[in-house]
């Protein structure tokens, strides 16, 4: 009989890191492939807590304060969680780096912003977070299968 071949590694690590404003922000999270699945509302439930990626927690190291909105976020590194919801995400910075990704300690959550999502008109194979400079400051992305959730931030300088 031959042995099947398997899919390789499902959820491989990856980072982005920017220089946004002059101050460098880093993310390191596990990137899950669709793989012809149904993702938000079904691997991602909505109103359920996801970890944003896969395996380990992801994790967003900032050289600066941010602002996001009227929230604050100190510099230094976090664990980044999301809620996704069908009109709108939100966004969790919590301060424990090393809990199990599937159930965070809230009572370690910084903050909670809640970001708009849409449609992107085509399908995104790989789970991929990005960020971009903009001329107020930057632009924070999650991008899987047909959604994006985004949100703007500034950076603040000391």
């Amino acid at each position: 009989m031959a042995k099947k071949p398997g899919i390789g590694i499902p959820s491989p690590t990856d980072s982005v890191q920017a220089v946004v404003h002059n101050s460098k922000i880093k993310i390191r999270y596990g990137r899950p492939l669709k793989r012809g699945r149904t993702i938000f509302g079904g691997v991602v439930p909505h109103d359920s807590v996801w970890r944003t990626g896969a395996n380990r927690p992801t994790l967003i190291t900032l050289e600066n304060n941010i602002k996001l909105g009227k929230t604050i976020i100190p510099k230094g590194q976090y664990s980044i969680y999301t809620v996704p919801r069908l009109n709108n995400w939100q966004l969790i910075f919590n301060t424990d780096l090393r809990k199990w990704p599937t159930d965070p300690d809230i009572s370690k959550d910084l903050a909670t912003i809640v970001i708009p999502v849409k449609k992107t008109g085509n399908t995104i194979e790989k789970f991929t977070i990005e960020i971009e400079e903009t001329k107020k400051g930057g632009l924070l992305k999650f991008l899987w299968d047909d959604v994006i959730a985004y949100t703007e931030f500034e950076v603040l300088k000391d």
